[in-house]
């Protein structure tokens, strides 16, 4: 069940901070500049979607999310948790993952230049395979 469907909208530079998004269908939008700092966004759903440089998810409840083949690029994560995640194809290049939790997440294929995953990252089960 989806309980709120932003398809195809513009959400960018809107702060949806400690926001309840979870189950969301966010297939299609623009979060270029987006804030979702400590905002619950598990198991929403993300085709299409865009998040150009400056989307920060720091402290997000990100888990069980599928990112596949999403660009995710130069965003900040710090403290995330993206438990279970498929992150499968998509490109994380320059991105902050310091202190997140990746146990479970699937990077199959992922880019991941210049990612920051050196402190306090969790990553049991994850899986970094080409």
């Amino acid at each position: 069940m989806v309980s709120l469907d932003l398809t195809g909208q513009d959400l960018s530079s809107i702060d949806f901070s400690y926001a309840n998004l979870s189950g969301a269908q966010l297939t299609s939008v623009n979060m270029t500049g987006t804030n979702f700092t400590s905002a619950n966004l598990s198991s929403s759903i993300w085709d299409s979607a865009v998040m150009v440089s400056g989307t920060t998810f720091r402290f997000t409840n990100l888990s069980g999310v599928n990112f596949r083949g999403v660009n995710m690029q130069s965003n900040n994560f710090y403290g995330a948790n993206l438990s279970g995640a498929n992150l499968a194809g998509v490109i994380l290049d320059g991105s902050d993952l310091r202190q997140s939790d990746i146990s479970g997440a699937d990077f199959t294929s992922a880019s991941l230049v210049g990612v920051q995953l050196n402190v306090g990252v969790v990553t049991n089960g994850a899986m970094f395979t080409n």
